[in-house]
């Protein structure tokens, strides 16, 4: 009787690993999975050598991948040298930013020298799917979201940057100044899509606000603690500002807030599209930066949409 007690509890135990191996196993992702990206890099071909952006991706715990470069087309990315991991055991060590159940969250810094970049005869170059080499041999095509890159007229500035000031709930205040009497009509961002459900944006300038076109604020915002953001006196504006107009050495004071939790990732500006006193368009900007930060609950809604788990 005590031999096939024995041999039950034998059996329990191989089912229970058999079982824990079985789950973890289909935690595991076929090969990374990229965020969905929105970068638009703004370049001087005049003193600017190399473009620079961030990418991040959602990596396996067991037998974690690093990233040896990247091809877009003919072009070649370079990971930035000081990203490159170290080996321990013949094993590379993953810098990740956030730790999962299953799966880390893994930035990487991609270089790509500006005179291999294939500009259209607008000043862009635009892509978004990129062909990832990793360091153990492995090759996919991948989705990234999308990625702009520009060439920048200086001579068609006409808010000049100040300052600028952020924390990490996703807050920034940027000043810029008026180099001469203007008027702003409109507010865009390089990708012609509405990002207002992700961010919201106040302005106010030094003398006077804009006028409030009834903006509806996001229900995330409403719902949320946001200390900094309202604190502000500003309108809270979006794409269709009503014409705003800001005499020869006023501020714009700019405040924006992004969005907790979301599955993306923003480094590209938005613009404020003006007309001077002689007719003439320029563009004064401010930068929207985000630094990933996901729950557990949205590593398996993006693996749900995006990833092939094995």
């Amino acid at each position: 009787m005590r031999e096939k007690h024995f041999w039950i509890g034998i059996g329990l135990v191989i089912l229970v690993i058999l079982g824990n191996y079985i789950y973890f196993s289909s935690k595991q992702l076929d090969g990374p999975v990229f965020l969905e990206h929105y970068i638009a890099k703004e370049i001087n071909e005049k003193e600017d050598y190399l473009v620079q952006f961030q990418l991040y991706y959602l990596s396996n715990k067991q037998n974690p991948v690093d990233i040896s470069y990247m091809r877009v087309g003919e072009v070649q990315g370079f990971v930035h040298w000081d990203e490159m991991g170290f080996w321990q055991d013949d094993q590379p060590i993953v810098k990740f930013i956030q730790e999962f159940n299953h799966h880390y969250l893994v930035p990487v810094t991609v270089d790509i020298p500006f005179d291999m970049i294939p500009f259209r005869e607008d000043g862009t170059w635009s892509f978004n799917t990129m062909e990832v080499i990793f360091t153990n041999g492995d090759l996919m095509e991948v989705p990234i979201g999308e990625v702009i890159i520009q060439k920048i007229n200086m001579e068609n500035t006409s808010l000049e940057w100040i300052s600028s000031s952020g924390d990490s709930s996703g807050w920034n205040q940027t000043t810029l100044t008026a180099n001469k009497d203007l008027e702003i009509i409109y507010v865009t961002n390089p990708f012609n899509k509405d990002f207002f459900d992700q961010m919201a944006i106040q302005i106010r300038s030094s003398n006077n606000l804009p006028e409030n076109n009834k903006v509806k604020a996001p229900k995330w915002l409403e719902k949320g603690n946001y200390e900094a953001w309202e604190k502000q006196n500003g309108v809270l504006i979006s794409s269709n500002l009503a014409p705003f107009s800001l005499s020869k050495g006023d501020y714009l004071l700019i405040y924006t807030q992004l969005r907790p939790y979301q599955f993306y990732y923003f480094d590209f500006p938005v613009n404020f599209m003006t007309v001077t006193e002689n007719g003439k368009k320029t563009v004064g900007s401010t930068y929207i930066n985000s630094i990933p930060e996901l729950r557990q609950e949205d590593i398996n809604t993006i693996i749900e949409e995006r990833g092939n788990i094995k």
